[in-house]
């Protein structure tokens, strides 16, 4: 899961991915601000979340289950979820890749 925030990015990674990521992070290919190793990430996403502060949040609604959305719910107090559609493809298309 990637959290963007206007200061800071931060990838929330299981344990198969995070020697990739952070190999990659070290050579450049991944640039993030910090990397987090997480065995449940919707536990993990609410903690970081947290930790930033977050009151307002985006998400993928194309990529997220109503089950996971509900999950969020319960764990965030506080949080608005706010819904939104396309932003990454749309990014990708405008990058090329």
């Amino acid at each position: 899961i990637l959290i963007v925030t206007p200061t800071a990015s931060h990838l929330l990674v299981d344990g198969r991915y995070d020697e990739v990521v952070r190999a990659a992070r070290t050579s450049g290919q991944v640039v993030v601000t910090d990397v987090t190793r997480v065995k449940k990430y919707d536990t993990s996403l609410i903690e970081v979340l947290t930790g930033l502060g977050a009151h307002r949040v985006a998400f993928e609604a194309d990529h997220t289950t109503v089950a996971q959305r509900d999950r969020w719910d319960h764990g965030g107090a506080g949080i608005v979820w706010q819904p939104v559609t396309d932003w990454v493809e749309s990014v990708r298309l405008a990058d090329g890749t």
